[in-house]
């Protein structure tokens, strides 16, 4: 089950019966949740309306009756598109990844029963596992492969979303409950989030599925992955998840998860195992939750089309201002399976005789295992994480220019607690932040080690950072492209950062910057010619829904459509990933001029 988007375009809807390939006018009475209909109902009269290659849908029938002749012919349409869909992408797709369904199953029959009956407004499917026993064995039973979804959404573009989410639970029966072991709530559910955009449903980040998944979970970050509580925030915590996982090995992790012998965290690390990693689930749960924060490259980045730095990162850490004569101690709990960011920054800028850090990190009184991850942000807005020891449960760390390279570190402790118990306790841990003399630091207090993803060597600004060289007006967005972000997705070994191309592409005018809400002019980052230049221009543009890509002149005044084939765009060296999306107020700015052939 998932949750309905926050909108529904319609309040009730009919049909005419399909007459082409479908035996139509079948009617059932068929077992519904009560919990999750619109009228506590527990059966509903349904009649069949279409029949595709694979797929019986049906329609409750005071859905139907309920609407104006003018309106059926419509919604007759949208289930034939969507039946026609169901069977040349979602099943056939979904299946190569993640496994068919039990079939013929209990019903002795190879197509699956799809309805659509009136839910409560926040439900927009749901699975149930009843439907699959015989009714000796439950007396709810419809003795069917089958799934249900939100009669409201069928002239709505998110139906497809909904269908494909279902689907991958009626797969998951077979492949987990019936073949293994039955998966983990908060992993089946990201893995059936993640089918959309397999799918390619997400592939324009604006107003998708997955923007609203994100915004759930950008409202409450410290939620926990873990501590199921079936909110839409838990469904967005394992959803995020999903995404930073397949973009990370690829989506033969969830094939591989799917035939785990194991489920949950256990499964991930056999999954992750197969595919010829070597980190575990606790390494990967502690990297996405840095790249949560930075989002920027490597290890610590999303690869999923829309989830780049501006779309998507942190905002909000609890910020400390850390000045020469204070000092802080608090205390925290932190949910096991969750995270939470703390940002310390320097009361004041400038060499003042007390430019080190100290940050000391104690949990060894508490019930949770932490790592701790702490991000160092310098001046020039490149950032380096590093992690502290935690052997003893407790550590202490020292960061030197404080207040004159330093801008600000940001500790990101993610509490994995294993246990037993159903229900772990929160892990609590205390800080302890203040600003020291480098006299008498112990030697290796002045240099700690560290790691960062790096793109081109010294590249590693954020995706949507803001560079402009120092002396020089001009502004520029940045932006990476990886050969691994295509290899990923397409489920083969992620290639080396090292391989990655950094774009930059000029904002020719302040009318033009203001006119994007996400960008602020106090977040332009000052930075040496040498650092820019080592990013390529990019001067490829498209216009936000619009599949034509324009090249701009060489002064930034006239865009010529690029009327090529794709493999003329890449045979000329053009690269997909430097293309960026303009608002109507740009795409307006430049004159049109010939089209290239």
């Amino acid at each position: 089950m998932h949750k309905l988007l926050p909108t529904l375009l319609i309040t009730a809807l009919a049909l005419t019966p399909f007459t082409g390939f479908a035996q139509t006018s079948v009617t059932n009475n068929f077992f519904v949740e009560s919990s999750f209909d619109f009228a506590a109902r527990d059966k509903v009269s349904s009649t069949l309306r279409h029949e595709s290659q694979n797929a019986y849908f049906y329609v409750e029938d005071s859905v139907y009756n309920s609407l104006p002749s003018s309106q059926k012919q419509n919604f007759s349409e949208q289930l034939s598109t969507l039946a026609n869909e169901f069977d040349t992408n979602i099943y056939p797709r979904l299946r190569s990844v993640y496994g068919p369904e039990l079939s013929p199953g209990i019903d002795n029959d190879t197509k699956i029963t799809i309805l659509f009956t009136r839910m409560r407004s926040s439900s927009a499917g749901y699975f149930l596992e009843r439907n699959q026993l015989s009714r000796s064995q439950d007396p709810l039973s419809n003795e069917r492969e089958m799934f249900y979804i939100n009669a409201d959404t069928v002239l709505d573009s998110t139906a497809k979303v909904h269908v494909a989410h279902e689907f991958v639970h009626l797969i998951e029966y077979n492949q987990r409950t019936l073949l293994r072991q039955k998966q983990e709530r908060w992993l089946s559910e990201g893995l059936a989030d993640y089918a959309p955009t397999l799918l390619g449903y997400n592939s324009s980040y604006s107003g998708s599925y997955l923007e609203t998944r994100a915004r759930d979970f950008l409202s409450f970050p410290s939620n926990s992955l873990l501590n199921w509580k079936e909110t839409p925030v838990d469904i967005a915590a394992s959803s995020m998840f999903t995404h930073y996982l397949v973009g990370q090995y690829g989506t033969g992790v969830i094939t591989e998860i799917m035939r785990a012998p194991v489920s949950g965290e256990e499964g991930v690390t056999r999954a992750l195992s197969v595919v010829g990693s070597t980190d575990t689930f606790r390494d990967t749960f502690t990297n996405w939750n840095i790249a949560n924060y930075i989002n920027s490259s490597g290890k610590y980045a999303y690869r999923t089309a829309g989830l780049n730095f501006s779309n998507f990162h942190i905002t909000t850490p609890l910020q400390y201002s850390i000045f020469q004569n204070s000092a802080i101690t608090t205390n925290f709990f932190v949910d096991y399976g969750a995270a939470s960011w703390l940002r310390f920054v320097p009361g004041q800028l400038g060499t003042n005789g007390a430019n080190v850090l100290r940050l000391e990190f104690d949990s060894s009184q508490s019930s949770g295992s932490f790592e701790v991850p702490y991000i160092v942000t310098d001046i020039t807005g490149r950032s380096v994480v590093r992690f502290m020891d935690m052997a003893d449960s407790k550590d202490i760390v020292f960061i030197d220019g404080f207040g004159t390279s330093v801008i600000s570190v940001v500790i990101a402790p993610s509490n994995y607690y294993t246990s037993l118990f159903l229900n772990p306790p929160a892990g609590s841990f205390t800080i302890k932040v203040n600003t020291v003399t480098k006299a008498g630091l112990p030697a290796e207090a002045s240099a700690q080690a560290g790691e960062t993803g790096r793109v081109n060597g010294d590249i590693d600004y954020a995706d949507g950072a803001l560079l402009r060289a120092i002396g020089d007006p001009k502004v520029y967005v940045i932006k990476k492209a990886c050969p691994s972000e295509a290899s990923c997705e397409g489920g083969t070994p992620c290639q080396s950062e090292a391989s990655c191309v950094g774009w930059k592409r000029w904002i020719p005018t302040a009318e033009i910057f203001e006119q994007y809400g996400h960008l602020r002019w106090q977040d332009i980052i000052d930075v040496q010619p040498a650092v820019l230049d080592a990013y390529e221009e990019s001067r490829l543009i498209k216009f936000i829904g619009d599949y034509r890509v324009y090249e701009l002149n060489s002064t930034h005044t006239l865009k010529q459509w690029l009327n090529i084939t794709p493999a003329t765009f890449e045979s000329r060296g053009y690269n997909w990933n430097q293309i960026y999306e303009v608002n109507a107020k740009e795409y307006n700015f430049y004159q049109t001029s010939t089209p290239i052939n």
